[in-house]
């Protein structure tokens, strides 16, 4: 029996972290395949596309011009009591990418780099074996290396209390601002997270609602008839804000992007975070091929907690915080925002990716004590300590 592998590296899923994985590698000379479930790369959209153009080229990416939606110049956060904070944000370069184009787009290059890319394949099961992976799709393929990429199904074993039920749907109207993304957060109506507008347009928008154990459709619904917007289509999709997964390597086997959780437990976006994740874990398991040192491969979970730990953390422990809120806490909340004179200084941050413990920073230990008194509990403590080691470093 042959025992050498069909493939340096199996990935399986083609998302922006599994492609980017796959084009690093294949880059580097690795015999390379992408397995993608479903049949066309991109579609269905299940990520809103927002992501700084900052982020994007510290990646190494430049999307085509038929990737981009729109530019969001300022954002507008509205409180169950219908107080308004505004932020100018066209000093971080948020984008709106149309993700079936944007994915397409790394696909290709994948390609161009020699990758090999299946869709409308399923990955049945993957097994280590005598530093062997044996992954089952249609046929039994073996591979040195398997890169988990298929998004957050894989974490419903592992922590589904990290999940949200979440919609969006596309549509038509005049009510919104082309350039102004808008959120609103109500703990009774979409508990632990917010229902969101990104416009696309002049007339067309994506709006969407995550919470916990809520009806989604039927939020929409209420919200886009009262506006009078026309809906293109639905999509139904849960999200996950339950922060990274204790290991990302075991083995011979990786997990990259949303399926090791790298996705913001603020807004559940992963396209800056796994695209990074993506990126070097292709370049653990080239240089692990080549040096056939298996301690290359943990170098990935160390280079991604090096970059993004920190911001993770923090904003998970401030999650714990609003999940405790009520509405009127949170109108607190805003005040305190308000009268704290940080809005102004928040515009002048350029970095939309690791914006948590500069804005923290910028508030000061007093004001962020104040923030976080308003609810008495452990995790805000906590959470004062975590921002005064912050605040205070050097």
């Amino acid at each position: 029996m042959d025992r050498y592998p069909d493939y340096d590296l199996i990935v399986g899923g083609a998302g922006v972290s599994g492609l980017l994985a796959a084009s690093e590698a294949a880059s580097a000379g690795l015999n390379v395949l992408v397995l993608e479930d479903d049949w066309e790369i991109g579609h269905p959209e299940r990520c809103d596309g927002l992501v700084s153009m900052n982020g994007l080229m510290s990646l190494g990416i430049i999307p085509s011009s038929k990737s981009f939606q729109n530019e969001i110049k300022r954002v507008i956060f509205h409180s169950p009591g219908g107080i308004q904070i505004e932020l100018q944000s066209e000093k971080q370069k948020v984008v709106v990418l149309d993700r079936r184009c944007f994915d397409k787009d790394l696909a290709r290059k994948a390609t161009m780099n020699g990758a090999e890319i299946n869709t409308g394949v399923k990955v049945e099961s993957v097994l280590e074996k005598n530093n062997i992976v044996n992954v089952k799709a249609k046929k039994n393929l073996r591979s040195s290396v398997y890169i988990e990429a298929h998004g957050i199904s894989s974490l419903i074993k592992s922590n589904k209390d990290g999940f949200l039920q979440a919609a969006k749907y596309n549509v038509q109207g005049r009510w919104f601002q082309e350039d102004t993304l808008e959120m609103y957060f109500d703990n009774l109506a979409y508990p632990g997270f917010f229902l969101w507008v990104i416009p696309l347009g002049n007339d067309t928008a994506k709006v969407g609602v995550a919470g916990k154990s809520i009806n989604c459709y039927r939020i929409l619904d209420k919200f886009v008839k009262e506006r009078k917007l026309n809906v293109i289509n639905k999509i139904g999709a849960p999200i996950y804000i339950g922060g990274p997964l204790d290991k990302f390597v075991n083995g011979r086997i990786i997990k990259v992007g949303d399926a090791a959780g790298l996705t913001k437990p603020s807004t559940a976006g992963g396209i800056y975070s796994g695209g990074f994740s993506g990126i070097i874990a292709g370049q653990a398991v080239s240089k692990f091929i080549k040096e056939d040192d298996s301690s290359t491969l943990g170098m990935y979970e160390e280079k991604w907690n090096d970059q993004f730990k920190n911001e993770f953390e923090t904003i998970s422990q401030a999650r714990k915080i609003f999940e405790r809120l009520d509405n009127r806490s949170i109108d607190k909340l805003f005040k305190a925002i308000q009268t704290s004179g940080i809005l102004n200084e928040i515009s002048l941050i350029g970095d939309f990716d690791f914006h948590s413990t500069s804005i923290f920073k910028i508030l000061g230990l007093k004001k962020v004590l104040q923030i976080a008194g308003i609810v008495a509990s452990n995790e805000a403590r906590n959470f004062s300590a975590l921002m005064k080691s912050f605040i205070t470093k050097k």
